[in-house]
């Protein structure tokens, strides 16, 4: 069995791979188990961020880029989609 560190690496990877291939909904569930496993792996928090916009669910998106900021206040990723959610919802303040 992989440890947890390398299961939530794998998880994203296939979270990624459906992401990319336009199953959003399929990959949310992934990209859930890795943030079980570590609640700091920022890249999950951004894919699911870019999921939830795919999806047209702005405000869960942002909460995803709130978490990823809180992790690493510089992540430029973040920040321009977060920016994205609150253009898109006309909260331009």
């Amino acid at each position: 069995m992989l440890a947890e560190a390398e299961q939530a690496i794998e998880w994203n990877n296939k979270g990624s791979s459906l992401m990319n291939l336009g199953r959003y909904t399929e990959a949310l569930p992934y990209f859930d188990k890795v943030l079980k496993i570590d609640p700091n792996f920022k890249d999950a928090w951004n894919n699911k961020g870019l999921c939830l916009i795919n999806l047209g669910r702005y405000e869960e998106a942002i909460v995803c880029y709130d978490k990823a900021l809180k992790i690493d206040p510089d992540d430029k990723k973040a920040w321009f989609y977060k920016g994205v959610c609150l253009d898109i919802l006309g909260r331009q303040e």
